[in-house]
């Protein structure tokens, strides 16, 4: 079965929620999209390196990888979709939603490997 990764870069609200946003992110948003997805197998965080890039608008300082294995990883992310759309993958205030976090699917170039 196809790999795909689904990369989402995203942000605290504001700098006195980022203890916030990182343990709601590590500690119940993460578990929750693997236990209502069960094409999402795995997830990682990462966190911009300082100094590595100038403070821009729109750059998100934070990126998680969730890895995808469907034959149709674009249905995955439609699940996804609808679990937080049904509550049963919540949000917290913590979350910057605008600018929202920005999600993009990749696929693999040649096929499964």
């Amino acid at each position: 079965m196809p790999e795909a990764l689904l990369l989402v870069f995203s942000d605290p609200s504001s700098p006195g929620d980022e203890e916030a946003f990182n343990a709601w992110y590590d500690n119940v948003h993460i578990p929750e999209v693997l236990a209502n997805v069960p094409q999402i197998v795995g997830a990682q965080r990462y966190a911009v390196a300082p100094g590595t890039a100038p403070e821009s608008p729109g750059r998100r300082r934070y990126l998680a990888v969730y890895r995808i294995e469907a034959d149709d990883p674009q249905a995955a992310v439609a699940t996804l979709q609808e679990r937080v759309a049904d509550g049963s993958i919540g949000m917290h205030p913590a979350l910057q939603i605008d600018p929202p976090p920005l999600s993009l699917l990749y696929v693999p170039l040649d096929g499964e490997k």
